[in-house]
């Protein structure tokens, strides 16, 4: 039974997969060279916190704006095509950006980053509705993991190089590397297959609806992403809390290390997640809950003993970060159709912006208002695990009734076991 259970593991994976994670790599690193050089750019022009909070949260309105449509459109037409176009046109848009930057204005920053941020809406849902599309049932907890890993990988440099970009030649060179980022992504996917969407799919805000109905019946996935939202709302902006607390510190330039030590967190809890080909996404939620408040203790202890500390004390709040995220996930590619994939995932990545983008601006407004940086981050660790505790729970208790209404079959939430978690 064990050698069965690891034969999977040991399966290569399609050619297109691998094509895929190395253009998504590609442009999500250029977007870790801006993550943290725009917002502190944005902190220097106007010296508010709050004003960097808003920074951070223009990048995934577009997301939560355009999500009864961008699924829509991944599922509807061919989407390698679709994703080599959007990523060229958020090269374009990083122009402008570059011009808005030049005559210091920062509404104008505001505005195209968020236009930016509305291709990649679209690039997303196509992205996971191919990998879905090429890599068999039994494979996507391991893709799963393996994207995962590949975007923190790819941020692992990327936000530190950023910030030392600009602190020695200016915001320009970080903008011109995420640019170059984008061309790069695009001509990785020319030798992809082309991957053909539903043409007669009609009526995006419709269908998007009508795929979200579908998948209301599935309580494990209703649970998941009310879970995996609470968390987004109440420690979302964690890193963000902990960039401004290093900045305070070790200044700008080496700012970005919090970023790269989240990413290396990310990445060693996702090689472990690959190794084991985890079937157990919902204990790997609750574990990320009950390690969200020692993250958190654990950065405020090392404050001020300098880079390498704050380093290692990010490493933590990613492996919580990932341990969230790849969980819920798994059970969103073990649970969703193939043919509803592009939509789903667009309304999940729109829930799941919205509260990010509501926690940049309520915690960092919390934190300038006069709780502080270090009080606001260890306050909302603790509401975080309170309340992902709670939502697992349901989660949990569905997947109870679910493998006994399916007479037994293990799914999301079940035990460790050598079958495939399916619903």
């Amino acid at each position: 039974m064990a050698d069965g259970a690891a034969a999977p593991a040991r399966r290569p994976l399609p050619a297109g997969f691998w094509l895929v994670l190395a253009s998504q790599g590609t442009s999500l690193a250029g977007n870790g060279i801006q993550l943290i050089a725009l917002p502190l750019w944005v902190l220097h022009e106007t010296g508010s916190v709050l004003s960097t909070g808003i920074a951070f949260a223009v990048q995934f309105v577009p997301i939560v704006v355009l999500a009864p449509w961008v699924g829509h459109i991944a599922d509807r037409f061919e989407r390698r095509g679709l994703m080599i176009v959007c990523e060229l046109l958020s090269a374009v848009a990083v122009v402008g950006l570059i011009g808005a930057v030049h005559i210091g204005s920062v509404m104008l920053v505001y505005a195209l980053t968020a236009l930016t941020h509305a291709f990649n809406a679209v690039t997303m849902p196509a992205m996971q509705a191919i990998v879905i599309s090429l890599v068999p049932r039994e494979d996507r907890s391991r893709s799963a993991s393996l994207m995962e890993a590949m975007q923190a990988a790819g941020n692992i440099l990327a936000p530190l190089a950023g910030t030392l970009l600009a602190a020695t030649w200016g915001i320009d060179a970080a903008l011109w590397a995420n640019l170059a980022t984008f061309v790069v992504s695009a001509a990785l996917l020319i030798p992809l297959t082309a991957v053909p969407g539903q043409s007669d799919l009609r009526g995006g805000a419709r269908s998007t609806l009508r795929a979200v109905r579908a998948n209301l019946a599935n309580r494990v996935l209703v649970w998941t992403v009310g879970t995996e939202a609470a968390y987004f709302l109440l420690f979302g902006a964690d890193i963000a809390l902990a960039l401004l607390i290093a900045q305070e510190r070790i200044g700008d330039g080496l700012a970005g290390i919090v970023s790269t030590g989240a990413a290396i967190g990310w990445l060693i809890t996702s090689i472990l997640i690959a190794r084991r080909n985890t079937r157990r996404p919902l204990w790997l939620i609750r574990m990320g809950a009950l390690a969200c408040p020692v993250a958190a203790v654990a950065f405020v202890a090392v404050d001020g003993m300098g880079p390498a500390a704050l380093l290692i004390a990010a490493v933590l709040l990613g492996g919580v970060n990932i341990a969230v995220v790849s969980g819920a996930s798994t059970v969103f590619q073990q649970n969703v159709d193939a043919t509803e994939a592009g939509r789903i995932f667009a309304v999940r990545r729109a829930v799941l912006n919205g509260m990010l983008s509501l926690s940049y601006v309520l915690l960092l407004g919390v934190s300038q208002a006069g709780l502080g940086h270090r009080v606001t981050l260890l306050v909302s660790a603790g509401l975080t695990c309170v309340a992902v505790l709670g939502g697992i729970s349901m989660a949990s208790a569905a997947a109870a009734r679910q493998r006994h209404d399916d007479d037994g079959l293990p799914i999301a939430g079940g035990p460790p076991t050598s079958d495939a978690v399916e619903a």
